[in-house]
């Protein structure tokens, strides 16, 4: 047992040696981009008019966010501080239910021996995405 504990406690600092500098590269690349750039306003655009049908309040916002929550789960929350409750709460557990980032899942997958590719990874966080949004939304509406 002291053995097989040794060799997981060994795996986990390697797992953890790959992933924290992308977590960290990542995350700092992204709050730079979405702070300095319109690249995600851009990229937000389509998004923006799905989330207004949806009747989520500060929509442009919360669009940004969920574009966002491809580079880092906690990222969406920091760009929601100044919005209503309601949007906090969407743009929070949307974030949760899109669960691949590039700062630690899809860099993750990626590095071990599986058949996964970034356009895999990145057509499930699309589909997540789009499947969390109606979800969400009613979730939003019977809460708030």
């Amino acid at each position: 047992m002291p053995r097989e504990s040794g060799r997981g406690l060994l795996d986990g600092l390697r797992l953890a040696m790959l992933v924290v500098p992308a977590i960290l590269s990542v995350g700092v690349a992204a709050i730079l981009i979405a702070n300095h750039t319109p690249v995600f306003e851009w990229l937000a655009a389509p998004v923006e008019p799905v989330i207004s049908l949806l009747g989520i309040p500060d929509s442009t916002v919360v669009a940004q966010s969920a574009v966002i929550g491809i580079s880092e789960m906690f990222l969406p929350a920091l760009l929601a501080v100044d919005t209503a409750l309601a949007a906090k709460f969407f743009v929070a557990a949307l974030s949760l239910t899109q669960i691949f980032f590039f700062s630690a899942t899809i860099p993750l997958l990626l590095s071990l021996e599986l058949p996964v590719k970034l356009w895999h990874c990145l057509v499930l966080f699309v589909l997540r995405t789009l499947i969390a949004l109606p979800v969400l939304a009613l979730a939003t509406h019977l809460l708030f």
